[in-house]
Order: C-alpha cells, then sequence, then structure tokens
C-alpha cells in the first residue's frame, strides 16, 4: 500500500486505531490502489482495510476458482465476482456491445463462460482485419490498474501478454491483447515440453528486479505466511461440513508446520494451467496479472507444480522444475499444498462458487489429506 505524507511501511504509526504496526491488507495487493488507508486491527489477530473492507485473509484470487476439481466451467480469463440481476444484465449488455463496435463489422467470440455477475472480467476473441484480438473488459477499473502496473513493471520478459491498445467507454475499462492462442495447460494432454516453458516464465518473473512491482517494504513473507496458514485452517473450521472434511483432518492440517517462504520477490501469485495459454505454434504465454505483488518464490512454483501435476501428470510436473531450474522438496512442496488446498476451500466456501454440497470438494479434500500425510504433523522450528 502507499505510504502517508512521512510515512514508512512496517513503522509504528500513531494516527490510525490502536496504533499498532502496519500489516498487509487482506489480499496484499491494495498498495496499487492511489491513496489506499492502512488497514486497522479488529481483534487481536484480523487486520481490516477501511477502503475495500477487506480483512486480513488468503492471498486468494476469484481466478483460483478455475481448479480443474471445482469445475466452475469459466474460461482462464475470467475472473468471478457477484452483483444483482439487473446490473449484470446492463454490464454484460455494455460490454458486448463495446466488443461488437472494436470488431468492426467482424466475429466476436464470448469467452467469459456462464457466469456473467457485477464485477466480473469480461473476455471477447474478436476478428478484425484478418487477425484475431482478445478484449478483455475488467470487472472493476481497480482489475485494469493492477493489471497494467504489474505488466509495466515487469517490462519486456518473455511469456507475457502483448497488449495492443486499451481505453474507456462509459463506465467499461477494456484492453486489447494480442491473441496468446486457444489452448491452455489445463486443456492439453501432458506435454513436458511445454510446462517446461511454463517454468522459465515463472523463474523470468522470479529474477526481475521486485522494487517496479511494489512499494511493500516486505510483501509477503514468512512471518506473513506463518500467521495466514493459521488464520485460513481456523476459518475452514466454520465451513467444514460444508467441504466435507473431517474434524480429524482439520486438525491434523492445524499441526503442519506453516511452509518455508524465502524473500519475497516479483510474483504472479495464481500460476494455475489454465492462466497459461498456447498457441498453434507451442509459445507459451501467462495471463491475468491482476494479483501480482511480492510474494515468495514458492508461493507461484508450489501452485504451478500442484496443479499442472494434477492437470497434465508427474513428467509435466517435473518438466515444470526442470524449466524453473529448481526441484522443490516433496516436504515442503506438500507444506505448500495443504496451505493453498485449505485457501482454496475457504474461498470457495465464503464466496459460494461451488454447488454448495460437499460432493463439489472432494477431490480438493483428497488432496489438503494426502499433502497433510506428506508434509507430516510437525509443528517444531523449520529446517530448511
Amino acid at each position: 500500500m502507499l505510504d502517508g505524507p512521512g510515512e514508512i511501511d512496517g513503522l509504528p504509526i500513531d494516527r490510525y486505531r490502536h496504533r499498532r504496526r502496519r500489516q498487509p491488507c487482506a489480499d496484499a495487493r491494495c498498495h496499487l490502489e492511489p491513496g489506499h488507508p492502512v488497514p486497522v486491527l479488529v481483534d487481536r489477530s484480523i487486520w481490516e482495510c477501511e477502503l475495500h473492507g477487506h480483512r486480513r485473509t488468503p492471498v486468494v484470487s476469484a481466478s483460483h476458482t478455475g481448479y480443474r476439481f471445482i469445475g466452475t466451467g469459466r474460461h482462464p480469463w475470467e475472473n468471478a465476482a457477484r452483483g444483482s440481476q439487473p446490473q449484470r444484465r446492463r454490464a454484460n449488455v455494455n460490454a458486448l456491445a463495446l466488443a461488437e463496435r472494436l470488431a468492426a463489422g467482424g466475429k466476436v467470440q464470448d469467452l467469459s463462460g456462464s457466469s456473467k455477475g457485477l464485477g466480473i472480467n469480461r473476455v471477447f476473441r474478436l476478428w478484425a482485419d484478418s487477425t484475431t484480438r482478445i478484449l478483455k473488459v475488467y470487472g472493476t477499473p481497480a482489475r485494469e490498474r493492477r493489471e497494467r502496473h504489474a505488466l509495466d513493471a515487469l517490462g519486456p520478459l518473455p511469456g507475457l501478454p502483448t497488449l495492443v491498445d486499451r481505453g474507456m467507454d462509459d463506465d467499461l475499462v477494456w484492453a486489447l491483447f494480442a491473441d496468446a492462442g486457444r489452448w491452455t495447460l489445463a486443456a492439453l494432454p501432458e506435454n513436458p515440453g511445454l510446462a517446461r516453458k511454463a517454468g522459465e516464465i515463472l523463474r523470468a518473473v522470479h529474477e526481475s528486479a521486485p522494487s517496479p512491482m511494489s512499494n511493500l517494504s516486505r510483501g509477503i513473507d514468512q512471518e506473513w505466511v506463518a500467521v495466514d496458514f493459521v488464520s485460513t485452517f481456523r476459518r475452514l473450521e466454520r465451513f467444514r461440513r460444508r467441504v466435507g472434511i473431517s474434524m480429524e483432518l482439520l486438525e491434523q492440517a492445524r499441526e503442519i508446520r506453516p511452509p518455508f517462504a524465502s524473500a519475497p520477490r516479483s510474483a504472479h501469485t495464481d500460476p494455475k494451467p489454465s492462466n497459461f495459454l498456447v498457441d498453434d505454434e507451442g509459445k507459451v504465454t501467462l495471463i491475468n496479472w491482476e494479483w501480482a505483488t511480492l510474494a515468495p518464490p514458492e508461493w507461484d512454483l508450489s501452485k504451478a507444480v500442484w496443479q499442472i501435476g494434477l492437470n497434465a501428470g508427474p513428467s509435466a510436473a517435473a518438466a515444470l522444475q526442470e524449466g524453473y531450474g529448481k526441484v522443490m522438496d516433496q516436504e515442503q512442496l506438500d507444506r505448500w499444498i495443504v496451505y493453498h488446498a485449505g485457501m482454496t476451500m475457504v474461498f470457495e466456501a465464503e464466496q459460494q462458487v461451488s454447488t454448495g454440497s460437499a460432493e463439489s470438494y472432494t477431490d480438493l479434500a483428497a488432496e489438503l489429506q494426502r499433502a497433510v500425510t506428506g508434509a507430516g504433523s510437525v509443528t517444531a522450528g523449520s529446517s530448511e
């Protein structure tokens, strides 16, 4: 978040409630909002963002709903949100009209999927002048600002979306990208070559200079991960029956030592397979940069390895790590998977994205059980 005059992030301040040290906003990315206020303490461990009403919760974006086993059926460009039916209908009509105008008589394909609520990104493929472009109509102006900031910060790194144009029409903020392909790593069969390219993209992002990405002095660090790990499973207890996990499994997850997190670097935070687009020539592009921030590189790597392993098999997961140049210790990977699975369950339950039945969480609960077993119930000091 941006500091006020004469303030430094992380130092004690005396003009905010409780006179406590600063902490990240709930999604840890609100620092990209100009003039964003500092969060305030609302109980012993929960900090609330006064501007957005966010609470200090796991760093998850609505695009996390694209896990293959959740089955939302959304296009990878799309992020979830909710709104009233009249508002949704009006936003959808306006976005479609914008797409048709920019296509200038060419074909328009709606890639947004069946969910078209208020605040959801609408995505279209446009055929115009014998080429195709991807139109992304952002659910909120803040999403466009965050993605623009991230792409500007990363500069000409390979594997990033190519911006063609952007603009604002009435209340619609949009960007036009080069078409990065009609395939995703989630939709393709096991392909170690493509997974290796995905690993190379993540490595380039993590090796880039972190300062242009954020003015946070710390970002999401080991302390943040440790606190949020505990908070995640405390919140999950409220939804335990809905997601279909036993109290025994929940207690086992709570006993897991939080995963090791190295120094924060520029990070995507949601490198799931459906966010890696593939074109006909085999070029891989990582999309949806709205939630990029400073985070441990293990955050991105563990999530990508886990999800690509589920979608494309162990050979693809191994190839991704080969492309990245690092193989994660299995116990550490399982600790991160426990964390990712817990965050996803909490998010899905809180947002009521799934069908609401325990069956919709079956595969995710099985992954949590497997990872808990692999991580081991160790709460002693880290041995990294």
